[in-house]
């Protein structure tokens, strides 16, 4: 496995000119933008204790483990051909992860934080167990994977979830929900469902 340093991306900057202005910058290194670059294989990314912001959508990796970030807030890894996730869930507010090969997403701790997750076109049979335990979550887009169930609890919970896009799965029965919830935008064609649950559209109003 092969682990990335961001000075390497970095290294042409100025501020790599030597060690320690190299040690000053990870400290101080608060956001990180590589979208659209050529970054391959499999990723990790450590000794940055500060970041709060990455994207590194737009690439080629196969493998991304950034769970060593303890104060990412943002993470923005769409479009690369990842097979596997691992992210630090302590401080993590949005993920987007779309159009990958994810077949392995690891979030840790439990991202109670978490506003906004992405994990569309991808090849997810399930969506983490802790996914109803998230009481800040509003949207939660993962349409195009081969999700055949959901998490027992995600509409029973009481939560703020107001989108819940998940076309394009192999859905074959919803669990009951129970009021009061707040999805306003329920996308669910091209499943298989059979059934709705009983009184579903009452206690979804």
């Amino acid at each position: 496995m092969r682990a990335l340093a961001l000075t390497d991306v970095l290294s042409r900057s100025e501020h790599s000119r030597n060690c320690k202005d190299e040690r000053n910058n990870q400290n101080n290194l608060y956001k990180v933008n590589l979208r659209n670059n050529q970054l391959k294989g499999n990723i990790i990314l450590g000794n940055y204790g500060n970041l709060t912001h990455l994207d590194v959508s737009e690439n080629s990796i196969e493998k991304l483990d950034i769970s060593a970030l303890h104060e990412l807030r943002s993470v923005r890894c769409a479009r690369n051909i990842l097979t596997e996730l691992t992210v630090c869930g302590r401080n993590l507010v949005s993920l987007i992860a779309g159009n990958n090969k994810l077949k392995k997403l690891t979030i840790e701790p439990v991202p109670v934080n978490l506003e906004h997750l992405d994990v569309s076109y991808n090849n997810l049979d399930a969506l983490p167990e802790w996914t109803p335990d998230l009481p800040l979550l509003r949207a939660l887009f993962a349409s195009h994977n081969a999700l055949t169930a959901l998490p027992d609890r995600l509409l029973t919970q009481p939560s703020r979830l107001e989108v819940l896009h998940l076309p394009h799965n192999r859905l074959q029965a919803l669990p009951p929900p129970r009021k009061p919830l707040n999805i306003v935008h329920l996308t669910l064609q091209d499943n298989a469902l059979t059934a709705l649950p009983t009184s579903f559209f009452t206690n979804t109003e």
